[in-house]
């Protein structure tokens, strides 16, 4: 997915909202939350890793949330049939980006 946006754009009362992280190698990574989606009873997320987030080329990556309530959702990959709905929906809801299928 390729990004093309304002980080203010995505500032709520001065900052930036993020969401940390562990990568495979246990290390911490922060992404910024582009957008958010609700659909079909789940949320989705659209981040793009922070030190990334200046960069218009960078990749985001597109999340499922799961669990019951903020303590203790956790991250997915949507399915492609997901995947395919959500992007679309991103794609009509925002100019800011542009999410290739």
């Amino acid at each position: 997915m390729d990004n093309d946006f304002d980080a203010n754009e995505f500032m709520e009362d001065g900052e930036v909202e993020t969401l940390i992280m562990t990568d495979e190698d246990g290390n911490e990574v922060e992404y910024v939350i582009i957008d958010t989606v609700e659909h079909n009873g789940g949320t989705f997320l659209l981040v793009v890793e922070m030190n990334h987030v200046e960069d218009d080329e960078a990749d985001a990556i597109l999340l499922k949330q799961v669990g019951e309530d903020e303590a203790n959702y956790s991250y997915e990959e949507p399915t492609d049939e997901e995947f395919e709905e959500i992007a679309r929906l991103l794609n009509e809801n925002s100019d800011e980006y542009d999410i290739e299928l």
